[in-house]
């Protein structure tokens, strides 16, 4: 009998749920392991992402020592398949971030990435902010760098950018002014990851 692909859109899922890493070890180099041997059997349920030692492990069969059999496979895969659903869920929140960081350094402004600026200004409130993060945003509207709802109000005349390094949005406006803009668009980021938090 012919063996039957496995959908592409079914590895595409597998790999991604995986981390594009072996369920057993979290090593790279992967290959779609059919748990059953069954290599028609292209059920979800019947498919683990291994690497290749592993993979080589779960075809053979020892007598003195234990054997990467079903059980181990699916139990592998479904608990480093949870593990990365979790890890995934925490990175979309301040909290898990926070959480997750290693450096105490790298847990300010640990939200911020390529954005959306215009997306941003859409979901952020203004009118929540408070303390040094409302001091910013009306020294922002005072020197005219953002208007009252905190969309960018970009200088005349941009800039141009010295490298591809600096090639983002702030590089238009003066040393002082970047960081200013800067700090407060990382705290409408994070306003609106906490409200995500829950």
């Amino acid at each position: 009998m012919r063996r039957r692909p496995i959908p592409v859109q079914v590895k595409h899922r597998l790999l991604y749920e995986s981390k594009y890493v072996c369920c057993v070890c979290q090593q790279g180099g992967c290959q779609i392991h059919h748990i059953d041997e069954d290599r028609n059997n292209n059920s979800e349920t019947n498919l683990v992402v291994l690497c290749a030692a592993h993979h080589d492990e779960a075809h053979t069969t020892r007598k003195l020592t234990k054997n990467l059999g079903p059980s181990e496979l699916r139990h592998a895969k479904e608990h480093w398949t949870s593990e990365v659903r979790n890890q995934r869920s925490l990175g979309a929140t301040v909290a898990g971030q926070r959480a997750q960081a290693s450096d105490e350094w790298l847990r300010i402004g640990i939200t911020w990435g390529y954005i959306n600026h215009k997306r941003v200004v859409q979901l952020a409130k203004p009118e929540l902010l408070t303390g040094k993060d409302l001091e910013l945003f009306a020294r922002c509207k005072k020197v005219g760098i953002v208007d009252e709802r905190g969309i960018v109000i970009c200088p005349p005349g941009p800039r141009s950018a010295s490298s591809y390094i600096d090639n983002s949005i702030y590089d238009r406006f003066e040393f002082g002014d970047d960081q200013r803009l800067h700090a407060l668009y990382t705290s409408f980021v994070d306003q609106i990851s906490s409200s995500v938090d829950g």
